[in-house]
């Protein structure tokens, strides 16, 4: 049994320890990023790492046991559980179902500066085939009709998750530029 769900198994019985924090590594920067993802080269500047060194990484990290969830990118994913990275890992692969327009960093883009959309890249049907959880993302503005909007998308994804025994964690985003704030609220109590 994979240790995500020892831990989920001891926290739902109600005997949590602190042994039972879940540790997540994000190697889903493909993403956002694209090739730019992996990490900048120390030694040719203005070049990156390339994607296999990537990829060693997670391998890596995947081998050592040190976390529990090793969270990718349906294509990243696909390509290390072909490998059978996975077969025998108590590691959880996860992959992120969905990629909000404030993850987006083309080049000159300008996407952070604007209210988060919803997007998913990822399908459901598809990523279940090789892995059984991912991560969906959502970031609020205040701004009453986009946020209603990203909502309902959160909504529909859980309907379709559901649908196809995908179980799926949450992550909130802080946004990344003020949003205005009513009567001097904090960022944490507005999430």
């Amino acid at each position: 049994m994979p240790i995500l769900d020892k831990k989920l198994a001891s926290i739902q019985a109600g005997n949590y320890t602190p042994a039972d924090f879940i540790i997540a590594d994000a190697k889903d920067g493909d993403i956002g990023f694209g090739r730019a993802a992996p990490v900048a080269d120390p030694d040719k500047p203005g070049t990156h790492t390339p994607r296999e060194t990537h990829l060693q990484a997670i391998r890596e990290m995947t081998e050592s046991g040190l976390v529990d969830i090793m969270l990718m990118s349906a294509s990243t994913a696909e390509r290390l559980s072909k490998e059978g990275l996975f077969s025998d890992s108590e590691v959880t692969p996860a992959i992120r179902l969905n990629d909000t327009t404030d993850i987006w960093s083309a080049r000159g883009g300008r996407y952070k500066e604007e209210p988060s959309r919803h997007h998913r890249t990822a399908r459901v049907d598809q990523a279940r085939h090789i892995a059984d959880i991912g991560l969906y993302s959502i970031t609020f503005s205040n701004q009453r009709d986009i946020d209603a909007e990203n909502a309902e998308a959160y909504s529909a994804f859980r309907a379709d998750a559901a649908a196809h025994k995908m179980r799926h964690f949450l992550e909130i985003f802080n946004p990344a530029f003020d949003i205005n704030l009513a009567n001097g609220a904090d960022i944490g109590s507005f999430i």
